[in-house]
């Protein structure tokens, strides 16, 4: 059985130019088995390369994240073997580079973590400039964040994709941002989204342990300024494409259901049902909200600097009008399931039907609350959150969390479609541009 409790790194394709930073995970995609070779690579003109950055979340480490870019290596072979792909983007190189730099420090604050996770990932887009100066047009970004990872990525996209990495007159590659994706992110915080709810007093007793807890209990403005300031809002604005990954019937004790999907109790944000690739069988639903960036525009612009929003509805309306894909992660019943049984007949969600026209057109947010935060069982063991990701920090959780596979291969395939191929433009109704 493949242990994957440490970082994957491939060798057939070495990248001397990466050494500086060999503490990261580095991958580049193409591979002997992707039917192109180094020797003709070198002879290539690389004008473009894509970049996928893994952050892991608190108290983890980048092995946690293990699992995941082995299947990001594995599914970009695949893909890169298609044949309606041209010959063009298969000579395009993809990274995959999982950060380090906040092993160990993940008590001391969102920004302090973030601030590491924009510095560690510039240098790596500094070293990919450096191998390919001269020839380097465009540099793809992308980002998956696990955990508290999703608000370190978040908090960080503003030091990594500036105005002048945007901008087409200076002489560096350009970076275009690509896919930005969370796996159970409390984005609303923690404050009023426990497993059980909280006296008020005890969670600011918990909030006061450390400078992340007052963050994640919102005791600083530092969430918020993530979804209502434009420095924060505008870089997550120019992503092709939004997913936001979240688990479901109390299986994640760490960020519940209306956190990691922003879906408060009392919000009506409508959602669009989308088809559910290769009927997964984790996939509870899968569903997207409109983009309305120029709406979001203007109530972040009549915002007063000095006035606060803080009610999780008011954040969560502004987070579904950026436009997300947000899939509903189903362990609940895989306890009465062999890993390989492929059968949906098991699907009790009110909000899945076994015919598409039987489903609702639409789905408000307080539904999707009352069906997705509730318990399904009586007696389970509520080990959603690393199942989600299969964390993969030792032989113990490879072992354990292995049941999370097939959803992690899904996730790695469409995303690393998603990046390869580009991203169908996310529906926008007030028609201002993605």
């Amino acid at each position: 059985m493949a242990k994957y409790h440490k970082p994957h790194r491939t060798h057939s394709a070495p990248v001397a130019a990466l050494q500086s930073i060999a503490t990261g995970t580095v991958t580049p995609l193409l591979r002997e088995d992707t039917g192109i070779h180094q020797s003709s690579l070198d002879s290539d003109v690389v004008e473009r390369v894509h970049v996928i950055i893994l952050v892991h979340g608190w108290i983890g480490c980048p092995q946690d994240l293990g699992y995941l870019h082995h299947a990001m290596e594995e599914q970009a072979a695949i893909v890169l073997k298609e044949e309606n792909l041209s010959s063009s983007q298969r000579r395009e190189p993809l990274y995959v580079y999982t950060c380090t730099s906040n092993h160990g420090r993940t008590n001391d604050g969102i920004q302090a973590g973030a601030d590491r996770i924009a510095q560690e990932s510039q240098e790596f887009l500094d070293s990919i400039r450096e191998q390919h100066k001269g020839t380097l047009k465009e540099i793809t970004l992308s980002v998956v964040g696990y955990s508290l990872g999703g608000l370190y990525s978040r908090y960080a996209l503003p030091k990594i994709i500036t105005a002048e990495s945007a901008d087409d007159s200076n002489n560096s590659p350009k970076i275009i941002p690509k896919v930005f994706c969370t796996i159970a992110t409390p984005h609303l915080g923690s404050e009023g989204h426990t497993y059980v709810q909280l006296p008020r007093r005890l969670e600011r007793w918990l909030s006061l342990m450390t400078q992340t807890g007052r963050d994640l209990f919102r005791h600083s403005n530092t969430i918020e300024k993530t979804i209502t300031d434009p420095h924060w809002v505008e870089p997550m604005l120019r992503f092709e494409k939004r997913i936001a990954y979240a688990n479901t019937y109390a299986m994640d004790v760490m960020v519940p259901t209306s956190t990691a999907a922003f879906i408060p109790e009392n919000s009506t944000s409508e959602h669009f049902h989308l088809e559910i690739p290769n009927n997964n069988r984790f996939m509870a639903l899968m569903v997207q909200t409109p983009a309305q960036h120029k709406l979001l525009r203007e109530q972040t612009q009549q915002q007063s600097p000095t006035s606060s929003s803080s009610s999780s509805w008011d954040h969560a309306k502004r987070l579904d009008a950026m436009g997300w894909t947000k899939i509903f992660v189903d362990f609940a019943d895989s306890y009465d399931r062999h890993a390989d049984n492929d059968s949906k007949d098991h699907d009790s969600s009110t909000m899945t039907c076994s015919s598409s026209s039987e489903r609702k057109r639409s789905i408000r947010a307080f539904e999707l609350h009352a069906e997705f935060q509730r318990s399904k069982r009586r007696l389970f063991l509520p080990v959603g959150h690393d199942l989600v990701a299969v964390n993969s920090k030792n032989v113990f959780y490879s072992y354990f969390m292995r049941r999370g596979r097939p959803l992690i291969d899904q996730l790695a395939n469409d995303f690393v479609r998603d990046v390869v191929r580009g991203v169908q433009q996310q529906s926008n109704d007030d028609g201002d541009g993605v």
